[in-house]
């Protein structure tokens, strides 16, 4: 039994082959054309992307592919067709055994069979494995195992042939972790690090190589689709993951391709899309705290030629949760319909609208009573809010389409455009300190309200040339691209009134007396960034080589009025920059593809130094080298990677006493910069005895390298040393238990610092998962579609401190159980 996507290459005895249309149409069946990009390259790698690319299994002995080079493949071409030009010059040919499956054979002394029938004294030996068939970047894979993308490169390219870091987390592992937040199925990847902005759930907090995180603009999932999503500050968009096929997370800096962008990495999720065969499937939801969730998705071809198909997946959940008076409330819906009127042209329109009512935030808290005695411990429970007077809720519409045709010259033009639509309302309140600190027994707590609302609209559009050619021996594939984002964002909120009634954190009262306070700052922000760039990625035999380079331009445009004096003031900031990238990869027949990048990267900064000069970009290198592998055996990928990460130009104190700002020595200087070096490790599997892993393990050396605030050489804030991830998953394949599924994980954050000054630290903290589930349709065919599971997060109901950053605290998610029914058919 050969493992889950895979198309096993073996082999066999010998044949002659016929033209590529008779051996295509020898049983009679229609002509089927498929877009192949194969470069030349080592025979046994070859015929792993010809068997993804056509889903085609192919079967065939190691020793015969070992050593030999294939034939570039490009163009529309029936699988026999691509095949036959691949193997010309080998002094090998085929043999169809069935109508998706092939033998490579020796040619010269045998003769074509069609249909599913065997050579006649054919010998099985030991395959090598094909793993992926038919998969396709942004597309679904069956298993833990993606083996191609187009988030780092905007090309369907396989991952072992990308010479940087990127994990992928697919839709198998998703459901079998019971993800709830785009942040939690990251949990078990490389690289990233989730979960320090403790239990909110209003936005997706992200560290990526030791930079973003909660207290970072540019800390959430970031993309969707390719397109970056257009926000204004922290209250952001979420997409919920039930509405994705995969999220995909890039590491190192990835402006060439993007534009401005956190230097660490960005997240990129990808979207459900419609599908070539019917799907239909329907799930219900519960779980402690009367959560209650109800989801469905379909899809399928709406005609009988299949040239309009669709897709339509939504949710809707309550759920209370472990903090009193917090609920966590959502409707979604994405619809999408895809019509391709030929082989050659294909357009999507998209969507999504997401409204949810109600969302928590984190309760940040002072390290007394949380991280440090001297204090009662404030209980994880503690709501600071009130139920009858705090609020935030949020509505956000994504609408778009992605237009994709190929010429007969075989240039590609490729469209993405995406409009988006955003509104939130904010009432919140905060604890402002201890109403008595002389008192170690005193639980009284003052605090604070605000109000803030956001409104705003933006425009996201990406534009792309493809083309394939050959300069002698060297295949290319170049790429040229031009990308524009506009954001139109009006914001008006109130100052912190801290005349809100106090609260006793031991014996809460959450319905107090609350005015409103009045709206002080209103604020009108057009950004604007749009950029030009071109990639080559060039291929010989087993070499792959990539290089890009970008410039860009971008905007803001800034009106801020004080709402108490009526007074305004408009500031306009230019920043342009060029960033650039060169990446090699070798792959080894065996698997193995040692590669080694280097990258730039850019973000505007906002401001101006005490001579009123606009403040520079700040910029980011990044060296990164490392290996992957593929056996050839198995259906797994391992990548290990060393990194050196540095970002320039950032803000700190002005150390010139003698410069004022506003008649103060209070400027700033861009005289700052943080260096992250380190080592990432990341498994996965999906193996035919019924075994899926997920693993991962980060060593991250981050320090302050230039600092004029006094902190030279101290660690930023929550980001730990050492974090590492394991999480095993057993179907039973057989036997009394059939059908059923196992799965334990368990998650491991080193000690990370909670001030500048590196003097306070925050605890590692451990947490298991745990996972059960049952496949009805195994056993009883009557009741096929049919799939119950049970999910815990935090198994043990770790009570921790998630992180803490300059006196104040928030505590990470404490257990969570809830229970799935899914049916499909």
């Amino acid at each position: 039994m050969y493992p889950r996507g895979i198309a096993a290459v073996l082999l066999t005895s010998t044949v002659l082959m016929s033209s590529p249309v008779a051996s295509q149409q020898a049983n009679g069946n229609e002509i089927v054309l498929h877009q192949t990009d194969i470069p030349s390259q080592p025979l046994a790698t070859a015929l792993i992307a010809f068997s993804r690319q056509t889903g085609t299994e192919v079967f065939a002995r190691s020793e015969h592919a070992s050593g030999k080079t294939s034939k570039a493949v490009r163009g529309q071409l029936t699988p026999d067709a691509a095949l036959q030009l691949m193997l010309q010059g080998t002094g090998l040919s085929f043999l169809r055994t069935g109508g998706d499956s092939v033998r490579i054979v020796p040619a010269g002394d045998g003769r074509l069979l069609t249909g599913a029938i065997e050579p006649e004294g054919a010998t099985s030996l030991q395959p090598i494995i094909a793993t992926g068939a038919g998969e396709t970047a942004g597309g679904p894979f069956k298993g833990y195992v993606a083996h191609r993308s187009a988030t780092a490169t905007k090309t369907d390219t396989p991952l072992i042939e990308t010479p940087q870091a990127v994990s992928v987390v697919g839709r198998d592992q998703m459901n079998a972790q019971g993800a709830q937040t785009v942040s939690e199925a990251l949990r078990y990847s490389a690289g990233v690090l989730t979960g320090t902005a403790g239990a909110q759930t209003r936005y997706d907090s992200v560290f990526v190589r030791g930079f973003g995180g909660f207290a970072s603009l540019a800390s959430y999932a970031d993309y969707l689709d390719g397109l970056k999503i257009v926000r204004d500050g922290r209250i952001s968009t979420q997409i919920d993951p039930y509405l994705l096929e995969r999220v995909e997370a890039f590491k190192g800096p990835p402006s060439v391709l993007f534009g401005q962008a956190n230097p660490g990495g960005f997240i990129n999720m990808v979207s459900k899309r419609p599908t070539d065969e019917p799907l239909r499937e329907v799930e219900l939801q519960l779980g402690l705290h009367n959560k209650i969730q109800a989801g469905f998705d379909f899809g399928g071809p709406l005609d009988d030629e299949g040239t309009l198909k669709y897709r339509l997946t939504g949710l809707g959940r309550y759920a209370e949760t472990w903090i009193d008076f917090s609920t966590d409330e959502r409707l979604a819906i994405a619809p999408s319909i895809q019509w391709t009127p030929d082989d050659a042209t294909s357009l999507t329109l998209h969507g999504s609208y997401h409204n949810d009512p109600s969302q928590f935030n984190f309760v940040t808290l002072e390290t007394l009573g949380t991280l440090l005695p001297g204090k009662p411990k404030v209980p994880s429970s503690f709501y600071d809010g009130d139920k009858d007077w705090s609020e935030f809720s949020r509505k956000q519409t994504h609408i778009g389409y992605e237009f994709e045709h190929e010429f007969d010259s075989g240039i590609q033009i490729r469209q993405n455009v995406r409009y988006q639509k955003f509104s939130a309302t904010t009432r919140e309140i905060s604890v402002w300190g201890f109403n008595d600190y002389s008192d170690p027994h005193s639980t009284l707590l003052d605090r604070a309200a605000m109000i803030m609302y956001h409104d705003w609209t933006g425009l996201s559009t990406d534009t792309q040339l493809q083309a394939s050619l050959d300069t002698g021996p060297i295949e290319h594939t170049l790429l040229l691209g031009f990308d524009y984002r506009r954001l139109s964002a009006d914001r008006s909120w109130s100052r912190y009134d801290t005349g809100v009634p106090p609260i006793d954190y031991l014996n809460p009262d959450n319905s107090q007396p609350i005015t409103d306070p009045a709206l002080a700052i209103a604020t009108d922000i057009v950004d604007a960034q749009k950029g030009v760039y071109v990639q080559d990625q060039m291929s010989w035999q087993d070499w792959h080589l990539m290089i890009g380079a970008r410039y860009d331009w971008a905007r803001e445009n800034a009106l801020r009025t004080d709402l108490d004096t009526g007074e305004s003031e408009r500031t306009v900031t230019n920043a342009d920059a060029p960033s650039w990238r060169v990446g090699l990869v070798k792959v080894f027949d065996n698997g193995l593809a040692p590669y080694v990048s280097y990258s730039t990267s850019f973000e505007p900064a906002y401001g101006e130094d005490w001579q009123g000069r606009p403040f520079k970009p700040t910029e980011g290198q990044q060296y990164e080298v490392g290996v992957k592998y593929q056996p050839p055996e198995i259906d797994a990928s391992i990548t290990i990677s060393a990194f050196q990460l540095t970002k320039q130009n950032v803000t700190t104190t002005d150390p010139d006493p003698t410069h004022l700002c506003d008649g103060t020595p209070d400027c700033s200087a861009q005289t700052g910069e943080i260096r992250s070096r380190g080592l990432e490790i990341e498994a996965q599997a999906s193996l035919d005895n019924g075994w899926d892993i997920a693993a991962a393990a980060n060593y991250w050396d981050v320090e302050k390298t230039r600092d004029e605030d006094g902190f030279l050489g101290k660690r930023p804030n929550a980001v730990p040393e050492h974090s590492a991830s394991l999480w095993l998953n057993h179907t039973f394949l057989g036997g009394r238990l059939e059908g059923l599924a196992v799965g334990a994980g368990v998650r491991y954050v080193g000690s990370t610092f909670a001030d500048n000054a590196n003097t306070l630290k925050v605890p590692a903290y451990t947490l298991v998962d745990a996972a059960v589930s049952y496949d009805f349709g195994q056993t009883k065919p009557e009741l096929v579609g049919l799939k119950a599971s049970l999910n815990v997060h935090n198994l043990f109901d770790e009570d921790y401190v998630a992180s803490c950053d300059e006196g104040w605290c928030q505590y990470g998610e404490r257990r969570t159980v809830f229970g799935t029914l899914r049916y499909t058919w």
